[in-house]
């Protein structure tokens, strides 16, 4: 990352760390999403970041800043989704977004990049890039989350534990919890490979004529053409998403985990299913809360060292070349 990308990413998490922007999203993993940037594909849309900050500063008008933010929440949520190749698979980040966040969460935003640098290097595939998101279905999104103490379903199981590494300098940090994070990206790792995901994979591909490779791939498909017969232009996933509907993947899902799998089993990731003893008594689906979502809501409350000089001086760069913005 550049000196000028590493401004414009700072700048973004200033925004949503300043309680003056008005914004309904999830600032802390937006937060964890825009740090742990790997690719070009918000670049376009960070560098407007100093023209929002002046907006906010000089005019205590938000509404700049809370336009960005969500452009980037969305652009964020189709890079998450590029790889999904049906109804209601879902992307897996083999790190949780909110994890690498806490990790670095309490650093300046050199220190942090230092932090995911050195991850990557070692094996990690911190952030959200389609090439590292596990398209996986929500049966073996449960198992990817798996909780090594409780052996149940956790979503939140690694996330809190990397506030725990608070080592000041970065190196040492990231080595610190390089095992566990290598821990839960190997149990993603597993989830995405188990004989039953790649069974469905194998039947979904099948169904639409191409390989379980071809189905996750993002490569241009050369045969999808258009009703009309023109080159449709789609990736091979895409193109596999248009034939691969709710009875499409309730078969698939089927023929990976049985005929007890029903795609009615599928619940929305920040939920869980309660059952009750007494029969009587319906199942409830309930939001999960954790202590990692009181975590990433504390690192927003204040600003990362040096954030404020480092978010003054890039202003100032901005009035002296304001053609740049």
């Amino acid at each position: 990352m550049d000196k000028d990308q590493l401004l414009h990413v700072e700048a973004v998490d200033y925004l949503l760390r300043n309680p003056n922007v008005v914004f309904e999203g999830d600032r802390g993993r937006l937060a964890g999403l825009n740090a742990t940037l790997t690719g070009s594909f918000t670049d376009d849309l960070i560098e407007q970041a100093p023209s929002a900050i002046r907006t906010l500063l000089e005019r205590n008008d938000s509404s700049e800043a809370t336009d960005l933010l969500g452009k980037l929440q969305s652009r964020h949520g189709t890079e998450w989704k590029r790889r999904n190749y049906g109804f209601d698979v879902e992307g897996h980040h083999p790190l949780s977004i909110g994890g690498s966040h806490l990790l670095a969460s309490d650093m300046s935003m050199r220190d942090a990049q230092t932090v995911y640098e050195i991850g990557r290097l070692n094996g990690l595939e911190h952030g959200t890039k389609s090439d590292y998101m596990l398209p996986i279905t929500r049966v073996g999104h449960d198992l990817a989350h798996l909780d090594v103490i409780t052996h149940k379903t956790n979503k939140s199981g690694f996330q809190a534990d990397n506030a725990l590494f608070r080592q000041r300098d970065p190196e040492a940090r990231a080595m610190a919890a390089l095992p566990l994070n290598l821990l839960e990206q190997s149990i993603s790792k597993l989830a995405y490979h188990t004989p039953q995901e790649q069974q469905v994979r194998r039947f979904a591909a099948q169904l639409v004529g191409i390989t379980p490779e071809q189905l996750v791939s993002l490569e241009r498909n050369p045969n999808y053409k258009t009703p009309t017969g023109r080159d449709g232009g789609l990736s091979y996933v895409a193109a596999a998403k248009k034939g691969l509907g709710k009875e499409e993947m309730a078969k698939a899902l089927i023929s990976g985990y049985g005929a007890n799998a029903s795609m009615s089993d599928i619940i929305t990731p920040n939920q869980m299913r309660v059952r009750f003893k007494s029969p009587n008594r319906p199942d409830e689906y309930r939001d999960r809360r954790s202590i990692a979502d009181t975590y990433l809501a504390q690192t927003m409350a204040k600003f990362r060292p040096g954030q404020e000089d480092n978010i003054l001086r890039l202003i100032r760069r901005g009035r002296k070349n304001k053609p740049d913005f």
